[in-house]
């Protein structure tokens, strides 16, 4: 069964609406996991306590008690301000991989790490007259597939995002979507990299967003054909590589005489170099091979011990450049890695429990396909481990089998 999904806005963002949703599905589609990420700005206001409850209601009436249901506000502003009540409907799957209360089982990240459910919606800027929140933010969404569709048209969607520069000319949206970006960076550039990714391009982990207001100084006379309201540019990691920078290896133009200094130059710094390294190579095949990814991703660890996790991944954008196959890391059975007496690079882990009490093994050398003991020493100073089970996991939430992960140990 495919993982349902909906979107309620204006006067259809009500309780009665989302319930209606979840009564057309459920007798027909078991369910794993219920969730509702609902806006504050929804022009009827939406009770999570009471909305939680109702849920739960329905469920035990249909007999699915041991559902899991999770009722939270949007995490960032921009997708608070659209009105908007998202909720997604997730079907029990026979083999899919326990379920893991420390793991974020949320449909956004895939990205980006769990906050507590009792959190306060982020504070809303005032709204200026003639220009909601949410008709900005539907500006801005528009902006960015206008601009997608241009980067398809030339280099198709294979390429991931890297940057996506935010141009505002309106007066009236910079009034709502200034505050909104710029009062909280860092989660309107998870919130921009989603709306990206519904375009269907992927995001690099270094993924940033930029803000300019360039207001119009008249209404009359010469004008750009693409001087839109508000204007996205979004730049692929391809031609974000291509940026001309200065170079020694290119022709300069000559220092004048007077401005040479004469001070003697010094060595540049050299970053210290890091504890413990582990790279993500790529996946394991059902043959035995690794599909080696184009680049590995690295983790590196400044100091010991260190925690190998999917928090651990997630942290280093992991998500962003794979975020189906984040959910192949486990928090609730992670790898612990630290410098024993001997020198030696010394790894802890234990075995993973599935619902019917047994366990398996969630860390194998990838050369022996022996499991990782309770205690394991890594000889020589580098080593690949297999995460997770060789012959693949199901995805509890989509539905979808998943490879195992090969890393690389490098101490």
């Amino acid at each position: 069964m495919q993982v349902k999904e909906t979107r309620l806005k204006g006067n259809e963002a009500n309780l009665e609406n989302i319930t209606r949703f979840i009564n057309r599905h459920v007798k027909d589609m078991p369910l794993a996991r219920i969730e509702l990420r609902y806006s504050t700005q929804s022009v009827q206001r939406l009770d999570g306590t009471k909305a939680k409850k109702e849920i739960s209601k329905l469920l035990l009436e249909q007999g699915m008690g041991q559902a899991e249901v999770s009722v939270r506000p949007h995490e960032g502003a921009l997708d608070d301000a659209t009105g908007e009540h998202l909720v997604r409907l997730i079907p029990q799957s026979q083999s899919a991989a326990p379920a893991e209360d420390d793991d974020d089982k949320g449909w956004l990240p895939k990205l980006w790490p769990r906050k507590s459910q009792t959190q306060e919606a982020p504070p809303q800027p005032a709204q200026p007259q003639g220009l909601s929140a949410e008709q900005a933010v539907a500006m801005l969404r528009q902006a960015i597939k206008l601009s997608a569709d241009d980067v398809k048209k030339v280099t198709g969607a294979s390429r991931l995002v890297n940057e996506a520069q935010v141009i505002v000319r309106l007066d009236a949206a910079n009034q709502v979507l200034g505050p909104l970006v710029l009062g909280e960076l860092a989660q309107a550039a998870k919130s921009i990299a989603g709306m990206v990714r519904d375009q269907g391009f992927g995001t690099t982990p270094s993924f940033k967003v930029s803000y300019t207001h360039k207001p119009r100084t008249t209404t009359e006379g010469t004008f750009y054909a693409g001087d839109t309201d508000v204007e996205v540019l979004l730049l692929t990691a391809h031609s974000a590589d291509e940026r001309m920078e200065p170079s020694l290896d290119r022709n300069m133009p000559d220092t004048p005489p007077q401005e040479i200094s004469e001070a003697t130059a010094l060595p540049i710094k050299q970053p210290a170099a890091p504890a413990l390294t582990v790279r993500v190579l790529g996946t394991l095949q059902g043959n035995g091979t690794v599909a080696f990814f184009d680049k590995a991703f690295e983790l590196r660890f400044s100091t010991l011990p260190a925690r190998f996790d999917r928090s651990a991944l997630d942290k280093a954008g992991f998500g962003s450049a794979h975020p189906e196959l984040l959910a192949v890391a486990s928090n609730s059975c992670p790898l612990t890695l630290d410098r024993g007496s001997d020198g030696q690079l010394h790894l802890h882990t234990h075995w993973r429990k599935t619902p019917d009490g047994s366990t398996y093994a969630m860390y194998r050398w990838q050369n022996t396909g022996v499991a990782l003991a309770d205690n394991d020493i890594l000889t020589p100073k580098a080593g690949r481990l297999v995460v997770n089970d060789p012959h693949g996991v199901v995805n509890a939430t989509t539905g979808r089998t998943l490879p195992a992960l090969v890393v690389e140990l490098l101490a």
